[in-house]
């Protein structure tokens, strides 16, 4: 027991901690290094939920394989010394084998695939959320809904060939240790005569040969899942990454990129050449040399410039500062830059938080610095708007702040930074004209008057305030021409654009605010806005049950599967599949006494009785497999989509509390534990719990007196699993809520990495990452440790058991036979077997029970009502 505990401890606690700290780092750090055009396509969170865990489990199940392959052939070894050439039957198991790894083919195709699909279900459901503002703006929920479940369509489809191809290798591996059985015993009585010692022996031998047999199914099934994980993972860490900005070097040093047309041609060189130039961007930039976007480019920006660049709609102005960040890659010619870059994206980015933490981005507080940008940035008035100032938190996306508000928050990040180097992204689209002139005042052309600030405009009555202006014109194949306002002027394309766009007044956003007077804000809320209200978040704790696995969330989940039919058939095949077991020993019981009473008795019949068992049990271990594998697909269906119609069906104020990582965890990592975790363990946990209890009975029906050593072993037992069950249940809960801020902050990394990548800010983002991805770990490692604990005490009740078992034999010696004897100490060494692996299994159960317990979650009373609007318009 110790050693096994052993092996336990240290490949699902110190080496799963290991594996999944470290899968989730790499992807994590490999999401940060990709690039739109490099084949992102967010299957980053089915790799952190799902994929992570399949691997860990691949592994726990896997090193299995040396202990049991060394356990098959010790008793194939003394099977062949006590039945001789009859234990030539044990040679079905090598075909059970070969039959088994075709079948871990199958699966292992279906599995990439069913994985290729989740990827894209849930990049589907990602965009659901995070734009569900505009879906139900637009009465579009049902229309969104039903694509995905087009989608979910061939998902499912993999789901069922998966787990009818698991349905077969539980078939096999049930039914193959019976007719072993069979055929050895039979071959045997051919030649020689049967006694106890030698059948009950060998029967205690194929007994700990069916351990093995009864996991080969679950290990196959845990291989072939990491396998293709593995696959997955391996293949998005190979994806070609977007070449990072130079480091800082010395000051008064150019950091140079130089392209040419080698293979990997990205080399870092620093240039002592001197230029007055802070950007210097020379050749051609494109996702291929076949497909290039930009063509010839000659841009030169000096220091302390302002350059706007303006063209029309589409032409091309945010791809060329993503040019200058190396987010488009350089294919040939040289990307010259001095000094420390910040960059503020078209489509603010906002990180879940406060105002300050977004302004500071990791930068130290400041707190007179601070009150400059955000004067600058015509801030003021809205922080004395919130409860708590600076320190207000505004929620993903920043969905408590107006489109002018999070404009302004972007543009005073990138002031607040001190860049030498500025790129705005067309920052003041969303704000009023006076707020806009305001901000170019006071911020572009006040405090941040030594940098040089390149930014798209389509505002163009502010060129006359530029020094210099890029105009792209032409499609498809855009050309970028740079100079003064005056020289520009004498194109008539761009004389054109000034006629047409430039006397209109944008005037959709913010009101007009005057500038405000510099005040320096301190870490404490403003006057007047203490108390609950000031400290209240936005975003609300995650919901975690307490105590144990509720009554509604089991009858859903048999609701699921499909009510009373579903467990009327289940019982019965469990019943019938472990009395056929014990019928089939008793058999071998009833055949030594009759040679014991006399030696003439016919072989035949009493062979026909064993093998009409076999065939019994056979049956029943596919009814059983097959009516699980029905259950459980109908179950993922119907919960899935219930609890993805909720969400979507529900008020906004829903989607303010909780941020996006959070529910998208319930359609990942919570979704694969009940389709493809759940179903095994609940399918064992009842095999095993029906052995347990069948054994113990049969044993008591023999022993009476074993009654006497059963209860107080069972008060016992009673007493360590409520301990433990209480542990290991809220841990588990836990573990679950864990993983939310994981799969947040990967989703905001996933919106915003041009960003990071231009602060030059991975290490920190990398850094917060860990720190959550830790706090992850240690949940999973005390969980396992807690499960250890128990796995320890539950081995100690089945030794006791069989010790006891053991004393009463000995006792009743006299008045048992010896077929009966042996009959039960085999069956008290068969309930080690079953009573060790219930308590496993039951744990994974009760902990994959969580994940349906969080789907159900989502599935309660709608609070918005879907209103159909009219197809046809209303004059």
């Amino acid at each position: 027991s110790l050693s096994n505990t052993f092996y336990f401890w240290h490949s699902k606690t110190s080496m799963g901690v290991a594996v999944l700290g470290s899968i989730h780092g790499l992807v994590f750090q490999k999401t940060l290094r990709l690039g739109g055009g490099n084949g992102a396509d967010k299957s980053e969170v089915n790799l952190v939920s799902s994929d992570a865990l399949m691997v860990i489990e691949g592994i726990f199940w896997g090193l299995r394989l040396s202990g049991f392959s060394i356990m098959i052939l010790a008793s194939i070894a003394i099977l062949g010394w006590l039945l001789g050439w009859a234990s030539a039957a044990v040679l079905l198991l090598m075909a059970l084998v070969g039959l088994q790894s075709v079948l871990g083919r199958l699966q292992g195709r279906q599995q990439r695939e069913k994985q290729t699909h989740a990827d894209a279900r849930i990049s589907q459901v990602s965009e659901a959320v995070a734009g569900v503002a505009v879906l139900k703006q637009q009465t579009w929920e049902q229309s969104r809904m039903d694509e995905i479940q087009k989608d979910r369509g061939p998902e499912l489809a993999c789901l069922k060939r998966i787990r009818f191809i698991v349905c077969a290798n539980e078939t096999l591996a049930g039914s193959t240790g019976a007719v072993v059985v069979f055929l050895s015993i039979s071959i045997y009585s051919s030649y020689n005569t049967l006694d106890a010692a030698t059948v009950f022996t060998s029967l205690a031998i194929f007994n700990i040969l069916r351990q093995p047999l009864t996991f080969i199914p679950i290990i196959a099934d845990s291989i072939v899942k990491a396998a293709v994980s593995f696959q997955r993972i391996q293949a998005y860490l190979t994806r070609p990454e977007i070449a990072p900005l130079a480091p800082l070097g010395p000051a008064g040093q150019d950091l140079v990129i130089k392209i040419d047309q080698e293979p990997n041609p990205v080399a870092l060189t620093q240039s002592h050449e001197g230029s007055d130039a802070a950007v210097e961007m020379v050749g051609d930039f494109g996702w291929g040399a076949s497909s290039l976007t930009f063509k010839g480019v000659h841009l030169s920006v000096g220091q302390g410039c302002i350059m706007s660049v303006v063209g029309r709609v589409g032409s091309g102005k945010s791809t060329l500062l993503r040019a200058i960040l190396e987010e488009l890659p350089c294919q040939e010619g040289v990307v010259r830059m001095k000094g420390r870059v910040a960059y503020a994206s078209q489509i603010p980015w906002i990180q879940r938080g406060t105002v300050r933490d977004n302004i500071c981005f990791g930068t130290p507080f400041e707190p007179q610095w601070y009150a400059q940008v955000i004067a600058a940035c015509s801030l003021q008035t809205d922080l004395d708007q919130m409860p708590s100032a600076d320190l207000t938190e505004i929620g993903e996306r920043g969905i408590s702040l107006s489109g002018g508000q999070q404009a302004r928050l972007n543009i005073a990040r990138v002031a607040y930074a001190r860049p030498a180097i500025a790129l705005l992204d067309d920052p003041l689209a969303a704000l009023d004209q006076s707020v806009a002139r305001n901000v170019f005042e006071d911020c572009l052309l006040g405090i941040m008057k030594d940098a040089t600030v390149i930014l798209t405009l389509n505002q163009l009555h502010l060129l006359k305030c530029c020094d210099r202006v890029a105009f792209i014109s032409g499609t498809p194949n855009p050309t970028v021409r740079s100079g003064s306002l005056q020289d520009l002027a004498l194109l008539p394309e761009f004389e054109h654009i000034l006629q047409e766009y430039g006397t209109s007044n944008h005037s959709d956003g913010d009101p007009a605010v005057p500038a405000q007077q510099i005040k320096p804000l301190t870490d404490k809320p403003r006057r007047g806005h203490t108390g609950a209200a000031a400290s209240q978040p936005l975003t609300v704790k995650e919901h975690m049950e307490v105590g144990a696995i509720s009554l509604s969330t089991w009858r859903g989940m048999i609701k699921a599967c499909g009510g009373w039919k579903f467990v009327a058939s289940t019982i019965v095949a469990l019943v019938c599949t472990a009395l056929g077991l014990i019928a089939f020993d008793f058999a071998l019981v009833r055949w030594l006494d009759d040679i014991t009473d006399d030696g003439n008795t016919s072989t035949s019949s009493h062979l026909v009785t064993l093998g009409v068992l076999t065939l019994v049990v056979s049956l029943c271990s596919f009814w059983r497999s097959f009516t699980f594998a029905l259950g459980f697909i109908r179950a993922a269906k119907h919960m899935a989509h219930d609890a993805l119609s909720a969400v979507l069906m529900t008020s906004m104020s829903f989607f303010h509390e909780n941020p996006t990582g959070r529910i998208v965890n319930r359609f990942s990592g919570d979704l694969v534990t009940l389709e493809q975790q759940l179903p095994v363990y609940f399918e064992h946990t009842a095999l095993c719990l029906m052995m347990v209890l069948l054994t113990l009975l049969t044993i008591a029906a023999v022993l009476p007196w074993f009654i006497a050593a059963i209860v107080p072993i069972g008060v016992f037992f009673y007493v360590i699993v409520r301990k433990f069950q209480a542990s290991f249940r809220h841990l588990k809960r836990v573990h679950a809520v864990a993983k939310s801020p994981c799969f947040q902050m990967l989703s905001e990394v996933l919106d915003g990495r041009d960003v990071i990548r231009a602060f030059r800010k991975e290490a920190h983002m990398i850094s917060e990452f860990e720190r959550l991805s830790d706090l992850h770990s240690s949940t999973w490692y005390t969980m396992n440790c807690c499960q250890y604990w128990q796995y320890i005490r539950i081995s100690m009740v089945g030794n006791i058991t069989v010790f006891a078992a053991a004393i009463c034999v000995v006792l009743l010696r006299n008045s048992m036979s010896a077929a009966l004897s042996g009959l039960v100490l085999n069956f008290a060494l068969l309930h080690i077997f079953f009573l060790t692996g219930l308590t496993t299994l039951a744990c994974e159960t009760e902990g994959s029970m969580a994940a349906c317990e969080r789907l159900l979650g989502y599935t309660g009373p709608v609070s918005y009502t879907h209103l159909t609007l009219p197809t046809k318009r209303i004059v």
